[in-house]
């Protein structure tokens, strides 16, 4: 069986060298196009790179706005050529969106543009999707030939790739900075740095921190923040050799990326959680959508047999969990009033801090006061409506029988004591109508 070939991936690009332009100041740029094609495309589709490079031409000349910034000009240039049709001399037209998934922008400003020394360029990525433009760009700007005291005397290149964030620009073209003040900010910094010995690479990762975390001063009245308008910021150094009879250049890059995820925030927990007519089961311990988490909150678990395990939440004077009807099984944890409501429940007390207040409702319920002698409540519980001869009161995993529990009356409530400590109160329960018939041993 012979191999799939997939469709190959295709673009092309071109360039316009030494144009001259009045664009802030007098300037002489060169421009890249490159066409990256939509898969596919049929030979019929390809358009003729010449109608495209005039196209490019008549915006830079006629273009209105002199004082934008090259980042400014470069996206709307973007712009165009993919939204507006791009005549041609048969009198049909090309349209770009319609055989591009990318076009990409470079336009270098050359050394000396509007008397700036200083080398730069602009990079624009337009990418089609869904009838949509989204848009990456990125400004750089070269130092070159830079002398400085560091490690002896040095001389360096150093080069900065300012990855701006999505979407910058839209909303306020203010936001784009001048590089000028980032490159004078960057001369300040080498001129004053503390430590000679460093290692290239500490200074430039110092170098890169400054530029995300300092506000860079500008002649206009504002500060950068630089951390604002980034995604990332790459600076790159290469330094030339400045020992004798060893011609080495050896370079430093350093790459400070943006976190721009959003922050984490506590949404506030549900005040009241629902459960269903089926069985449900709440467990505090376990993260899930319906947020139960057993502290200040209230549960109505509904009709169903449900389970519910409040073993370890902190519960609180607002802590209230209705087990509705059904046969439901609770496993009780600190500071809750317990509902158990109809059917026969079975309620597991033995642990977490205790001082809950416990209804067991309608149906022959079980009030399990101990299941593990290492782990008793500290406090307590109280129930509110035990029936004799309908309820039972359980201990498990002990060798307690009933003639070794303590059996107090105090007013109209009787105290259980077992194991050194006051388990539970019963209210309104006479000490003389209880027997061993009320408990339960396994």
């Amino acid at each position: 069986m012979a191999n799939q070939i997939n469709l190959p991936e295709e673009n092309i690009d071109f360039k316009l060298k030494d144009f001259p332009i009045e664009h802030q100041g007098q300037a002489v740029i060169d421009l890249s196009v490159d066409l990256d094609y939509k898969e596919g495309i049929n030979n019929s589709e390809y358009p003729d790179f010449t109608p495209i490079g005039e196209s490019i031409i008549n915006f830079l000349v006629e273009y209105p706005n002199e004082t934008d910034f090259w980042e400014i000009l470069n996206k709307n240039l973007v712009t165009q050529l993919l939204t507006e049709p791009i005549a041609v001399d048969d009198g049909t037209e090309y349209n770009l969106d319609e055989i591009l998934d990318s076009l990409t922008v470079d336009i270098d400003i050359q050394p000396g543009s509007a008397n700036i020394p200083t080398p730069r360029s602009s990079m624009v990525l337009g990418t089609i999707e869904n009838e949509e433009i989204n848009f990456n760009e990125s400004f750089s700007f070269e130092i070159v030939d830079y002398e400085i005291e560091h490690q002896g005397q040095s001389v360096i290149d150093l080069s900065v790739d300012l990855d701006y964030k999505e979407g910058i620009g839209k909303d306020n073209p203010l936001e784009y900075p001048d590089f000028v003040p980032i490159r004078d900010f960057i001369d300040n910094f080498l001129i004053n740095y503390p430590n000679e010995t460093d290692f290239w690479e500490v200074l430039n990762k110092n170098l890169a921190d400054s530029l995300l975390t300092e506000a860079i001063p500008t002649p206009f009245g504002i500060e950068y923040n630089l951390d604002e308008v980034l995604d990332a910021i790459t600076v790159d150094i290469d330094v030339e050799s400045n020992l004798p009879n060893l011609d080495i250049s050896f370079g430093s890059t350093v790459t400070q990326t943006v976190d721009r995820s959003e922050p984490v925030t506590d949404k506030p927990l549900p005040k009241t959680v629902f459960g269903s007519s089926e069985a449900d089961s709440f467990d505090t311990t376990i993260s899930d959508e319906k947020q139960f988490l057993g502290e200040n909150q209230i549960l109505f678990a509904g009709a169903g047999n449900d389970n519910v395990d409040i073993t370890f939440a902190p519960g609180g004077e607002s802590s209230r969990v209705d087990l509705g009807s059904g046969d439901d099984v609770l496993f009780g944890g600190s500071k809750h009033q317990i509902i158990a409501g109809s059917g026969n429940d079975i309620l597991f007390l033995g642990s977490g801090e205790g001082n809950n207040i416990v209804s067991g409702g309608s149906g022959s319920d079980q009030f399990w006061l101990v299941t593990d002698i290492l782990d008793l409540p500290s406090k307590e519980n109280t129930i509110t409506d035990f029936i004799k001869n309908e309820d039972v009161i359980g201990f498990a995993n002990t060798t307690l029988e009933f003639d070794d529990l303590k059996l107090t009356q105090d007013g109209s409530n009787t105290i259980i004591n077992a194991l050194g400590q006051d388990l539970t109160i019963l209210l309104d329960t006479q000490v003389n109508d209880l027997s061993a018939s009320d408990f339960a041993f396994v």
